[in-house]
């Protein structure tokens, strides 16, 4: 072969691989969750028009190991457009690796049950009905993305199964769940519709119940560097079209572009339901996550679950962490001024932004359907002649539920102190615990029990309406002899600093989901009263109504007087307590004796253990102690139990050694920190948490 010969067959191999690798350039890549491929898929010809280049796909899973969405983008692989959940988009944009302006919503996407092809077909028309299929499945299955998390975290939690199907549900990473219940390894499925319906060999049951199912939205983001930004903001813009919005809906999505009725008035709103899945305020946050989302006025409204002690403690999370926040909502109510009486909580819904008060709420008392309590006069006879023998079982101490318990036992003649009321932090647990057979009598809101009661689970012994409800199989309390009328009422509030506009925009986004069509079938689906009262009148009824639950509490015993003290928690806890700070001052003592040095002519041993000797001064001693012990009554309720034990523990340990007060300082917090982890947290004693009840 001649030098020219060499020469021009190396210059045709050289430029083949020049065309070779300009083409792999050419080529868009693209990584899409599996919730959005099918669509994806459907739309690649029409997506490689308008780019004007090949389209390849990089990857189709979420997950969270090596070779997820977001791994492989923070690797560095060559991606150039990213379909996935918006939360996973927003990471990235945050993390600087999408384009923030290029993010745009795509589809919102629910969840799904799925069975083997062939195989009985659960009912889950209710939530009733989920409930028992979940009891009755031998096997359960869900994906390791956002839905399962739901599933697994919430949604169990919510029904209150939670220790039942944990033993026989797997989480599923690296397949899709349609697969694993196909070959029969699951009996049940859940996953997102759009991912279930490409499966073979499997049959969709159903949507989850509108009241607990959990919808995701997806979007699509440009990867920052991409060298086919152009092409893939174009593709965006495509997948965000009316166009698009067809052959989006066919493989199980809804499509923003021909779902939403209005310019959204929030990117992402954030509603704290304090309390824990499967109550009141927790499906009322989730009730207007569904309607903000279908109306448009939020695209991505999040739940967020801060539960305990009657709502106070997300109440005081919130108004601590979240001031000036103008894209976040407390659900509060009836239940939470309760909680605030009773465990005297330095933070009042005063300290908040009134937004709106939304519903009312009967409530219900309800038994086990094989109770030996068949009316309510089999109950009243029971709880008349041994009041402390039956429990009653509800939401947070103070609240709405155990003031009806109260009221009730105040009107059949009964001392309210005798009740026996047991608290639970969520709807979930409560409902476990009636169904269970661990409390006597369970009372809750009637939307929390209705579909046990339809599904024959529970029985109804009253209903706390004036008049009987259409379609309710429960007596009134007054039919039956007891004249009580008493409703829960719940409503939102906003985080304190906020400016004018923010505060407007608020009270705007509230007041068009109250008007929507939406709202009203939600009202109706939950037989939930329509209590709407926004801005100042609102403020005022608040303020009203702490005034009328400090007068019901105090009237049955159970206000502020009898339950925020220490003298009511028991002898155990009491005597555990002063242990505690007994054994405290001996450690106190401990660190301020010291071992006497020898010396000539000393009648004391040398070795002997003895008090310092700037200690011996009795007179100063004692009033050092005295002083710690006036000073921790006048703290304890003001400044909390930490800051007060902590000043008596120092101010003891400086009557006896005054040389190390750091070291004592150090020791008195340790020690007052242990007591309040302890009793407040392990033994769930309600210790005064004072101006630090923000941070605990």
């Amino acid at each position: 072969m001649t030098h020219a010969s060499r020469v021009g067959c190396a210059s045709g191999v050289t430029l083949a691989l020049l065309l070779c690798a300009h083409a792999a350039l050419a080529d868009i890549a693209v990584a899409t969750s599996g919730t959005f491929t099918a669509a994806y898929l459907a739309l690649a010809p029409q997506l490689e028009q308008i780019a004007h280049d090949k389209v390849v796909t990089a990857a189709t899973s979420i997950g969270s190991g090596a070779d997820s969405i977001p791994n492989r983008v923070k690797r560095g692989e060559a991606i150039d457009l990213v379909i996935a959940s918006d939360d996973v988009v927003r990471q990235l944009v945050a993390d600087g690796l999408v384009a923030a302006d290029s993010r745009t919503e795509l589809a919102r996407s629910g969840i799904a049950i799925a069975v083997r092809k062939g195989a009985p077909r659960p009912d889950i028309s209710s939530v009733a009905a989920l409930r028992d299929a979940l009891l009755r499945a031998s096997s359960i299955a869900y994906s390791g993305s956002v839905s399962g998390t739901y599933v697994s975290t919430k949604l169990f939690a919510a029904l209150g199964v939670e220790a039942e199907v944990a033993p026989k549900s797997r989480r599923i990473d690296t397949e899709r769940v349609g697969a694993v219940v196909a070959r029969g390894d699951a009996e049940i499925g859940f996953q997102q519709l759009s991912e279930l319906k490409p499966i073979d060999g499997i049959d969709i049951v159903g949507p989850l119940p509108a009241e607990v199912q959990y919808v995701s939205v997806f979007s699509a983001g440009a990867i920052a560097r991409s060298p086919h930004a152009d092409a893939a903001r174009a593709m965006i813009r495509f997948l965000a079209s009316p166009d698009a919005a067809i052959e989006i809906e066919r493989t199980g999505l809804e499509p923003i572009s021909g779902g939403s009725r209005t310019t959204p008035r929030f990117r992402e709103l954030r509603i704290v339901a304090p309390a824990a899945p499967g109550g009141g305020w927790d499906q009322t946050a989730r009730a207007m996550q569904q309607v903000l989302q279908r109306t448009g006025i939020v695209s991505t409204p999040i739940v967020d679950n801060v539960p305990g002690a009657a709502g106070t403690i997300g109440l005081a999370r919130f108004v601590g962490s979240e001031r000036g926040n103008g894209d976040t909502l407390l659900v509060s109510g009836l239940i939470m001024l309760g909680g605030i009486v009773m465990h005297r909580s330095p933070v009042t819904l005063a300290d908040a932004e009134p937004i709106a008060r939304l519903t009312g709420e009967y409530e219900v008392l309800a038994v086990p359907i094989a109770s030996r309590f068949r009316t309510l006069d089999d109950f009243v006879a029971a709880f008349k002649a041994d009041p402390e023998s039956i429990s009653w079982g509800g939401g947070s101490a103070g609240g709405s539920d155990q003031m009806l318990a109260g009221l009730i036992a105040q009107a059949v003649g009964v001392d309210p102190r005798r009740v026996n009321y047991i608290a639970f932090s969520g709807g979930g647990e409560s409902l476990s615990s009636v169904l269970g057979g661990q409390v006597s009598v369970g009372i809750n809101g009637l939307a929390e029990f209705e579909a046990q009661m339809e599904a024959g689970a529970l029985r109804a012994l009253a209903i706390s309406s004036a008049e009987r409800l259409p379609g309710v199989d429960a007596k009134t309390l007054r039919e039956q002899g007891l004249d009580l009328e008493f409703e829960n009422w719940r409503s939102v509030m906003a985080p304190p600093g906020l400016t004018g506009e923010q505060r407007r925009a608020l009270d705007d986004a509230v007041a068009a989901m109250v008007r929507s069509s939406e709202w009203s079938e939600t009202l109706e689906r939950y037989r939930w009263l329509d209590r709407y009262l926004g801005g100042e009148d609102f403020a005022r009824f608040a303020s009203a109504e702490e005034a009328r639950v400090r007068d019901i509490l105090a009237r049955l015993g159970t206000g502020d007087e009898a339950a925020s003290s220490l003298g009511s928690a028991g002898p155990y806890p009491l005597f555990v307590l002063g242990g505690v700070v007994s054994f405290g001052l001996l450690a106190m003592l401990g660190a301020a004796r010291r071992r006497v040095p020898a010396t000539p002519g000393s009648s004391v041993a040398p070795g002997t253990l003895e008090l310092a000797p700037n200690a011996r001064h009795q007179g100063r001693a004692l009033a050092l102690i005295a002083a710690g012990a006036i000073a921790d009554l006048l703290l304890v309720e003001r400044a909390g139990f930490l800051i007060a034990s902590a000043v008596l523990f120092w101010l003891v340990a400086r009557a006896f050694d005054e040389r190390r007060p750091v070291r004592d300082a150090a020791c008195a917090i340790a020690v007052s920190a242990a007591a309040y982890l302890v009793f407040a947290k392990v033994l769930e004693l309600p210790l005064p948490a004072g101006v630090l009840a923000r941070w605990l």
